[in-house]
């Protein structure tokens, strides 16, 4: 397995950012929709990588998400939580432990 070099990665990662959209956080309380439903629908059908990051996968319609992308197709999908999240059967890749340890090491397996 060959390494890149921190130019080679800043090179690969800003190349990344020109094509994710970037969205302000929304805060969506229990008993809420999300906004922009149709749009999360037309992505989690076209990703090719989920992570599903810090959640108990319990709470609708995110944790609808998992299912759906599993539905969609050959996508990468990594359960990186604390502890195992309640749709944890649905994801080929499980990292469990502390974000500030999982993080940094998937970004640089992602980055290679």
């Amino acid at each position: 397995m060959s390494h890149k070099t921190g130019q080679d990665r800043l090179t690969i990662t800003m190349s990344y950012r020109r094509y994710v959209t970037h969205a302000p956080a929304i805060i969506v309380w229990f008993g809420e929709m999300p906004f922009y439903m149709d749009e999360i629908a037309h992505r989690l059908h076209a990703c090719d990588l989920f992570i599903s990051f810090s959640t108990s996968g319990t709470v609708y319609p995110a944790a609808g998400f998992v299912a759906e992308v599993r539905n969609a197709g050959d996508v990468r999908m990594v359960d990186m939580n604390l502890e195992p999240s309640t749709g944890v059967s649905y994801f080929a890749e499980c990292c469990h432990g502390r974000a500030g340890e999982l993080v940094p090491k998937l970004v640089d397996e992602l980055l290679v």
